[in-house]
């Protein structure tokens, strides 16, 4: 979702790529992803239906938007009010004591969403496809 959907649907406004240390953390996930193409010698495509022929694909996700269009409190690094869509139960309990490990855990939760249907397609795929697109659930505010 462009940030303007983001912040229209969600009331959440996504943090500017520049912003911070988003920029840093943006080139080093982009750059894993490249290694891991390399790697396994597989494209990765960007996903833009959950059910396309590639079968290793990648999305871009945001875990306040996820948490928000969940109902969920907007607190980074937390699970309150998802636990009865998580079950961390085998999750390792340092990664639970991470901001980052609980924020991952929630982009597992953004990736279902979008493999099961819950996730908001974008309007116009010539649009999301220059400027990008967050996919999120619905909002059930």
């Amino acid at each position: 979702m462009t940030d303007v959907a983001i912040k229209q649907r969600l009331r959440k406004q996504p943090l500017e790529v520049g912003a911070n240390l988003v920029a840093r953390t943006a080139v080093a996930a982009l750059t894993m992803l490249d290694q891991i193409r390399r790697s396994s010698e597989r494209p990765i495509p960007l996903a833009w239906a959950p059910k396309e022929p590639e079968r290793w694909r990648v999305i871009e996700v945001y875990p306040a938007a996820t948490r928000v269009g969940h109902g969920a409190p907007d607190v980074g690094g937390s699970l309150e009010g998802l636990d009865e869509l998580l079950d961390c139960s085998v999750v390792l309990p340092a990664l639970m004591q991470s901001e980052d490990g609980v924020d991952a855990t929630v982009c597992t939760l953004a990736a279902a969403d979008f493999l099961f249907g819950r996730a908001i397609p974008p309007l116009d795929n010539n649009t999301a496809s220059v400027e990008g697109w967050i996919w999120a659930p619905m909002s059930r505010q």
